[in-house]
């Protein structure tokens, strides 16, 4: 990894974060962040713009691979547990790339969205939840088309 990049890593948990402190990667820093909160988004998109001015970096990509699976049929999910599924799922990594549209916009960078895809349930092998789909791979699908779109239009 060159020296004058860096990785930072969105984790929830301050232990998850001491982890990779403590992995030896230099150039691999935690950002605490919980999507499904926006003050947490907020917070996390602050500390991504104070690393970048003060190291002199380009943020030059945004992977959005937070997500909440509940593994069973969509008629038995709790709508509470459904909603936080989409305050993670979508609504989450929506925001969080609203945010930092700009700083990929004066970069030229890019935006990756990991879907959760293999959502057959342990107990019922065949039967697909779709919930976890609808709101990842739908919704994904909208928003990163519009962002692409925004970047284009500067």
């Amino acid at each position: 990894m060159h020296s004058n990049c860096i990785i930072l890593a969105g984790v929830r948990k301050e232990k998850d974060a001491e982890d990779i402190r403590n992995s030896g990667f230099r150039n691999l820093r935690p950002i605490i962040i919980d999507v499904a909160i926006e003050e947490s988004c907020q917070r996390a998109v602050s500390e991504i713009h104070s690393i970048c001015n003060e190291e002199n970096l380009l943020f030059i990509g945004l992977i959005n691979n937070a997500g909440v699976a509940r593994r069973y049929p969509t008629e038995l999910h709790d709508i509470s547990d459904a909603k936080n599924m989409f305050a993670t799922n979508f609504w989450g990594a929506f925001y969080l790339t609203q945010l930092l549209l700009p700083k990929l916009r004066e970069s030229k960078g890019r935006i990756i969205n990991f879907e959760l895809l293999n959502t057959e349930t342990k107990d019922h092998p065949r039967l697909k939840t779709n919930l976890e789909e609808m709101d990842r791979v739908m919704g994904c699908l909208l928003y990163t088309s519009d962002a692409a779109d925004d970047m284009q239009c500067v």
